[in-house]
């Protein structure tokens, strides 16, 4: 997906959405590692 962005001389908008994108999906992927630790701490 990247390179076909890249071939098409739209670097800037397309690295600064992969950037936004990476981090978003980072970010919700700890998050729900963080709510599953909870719940499971509170049935234990």
């Amino acid at each position: 997906m990247s390179l076909k962005w890249k071939n098409q001389g739209e670097n800037r908008d397309n690295d600064f959405l992969d950037m936004v994108f990476a981090t978003a999906t980072s970010f919700i992927f700890f998050m729900g590692i963080a709510v599953v630790a909870t719940v499971i701490s509170l049935i234990r």
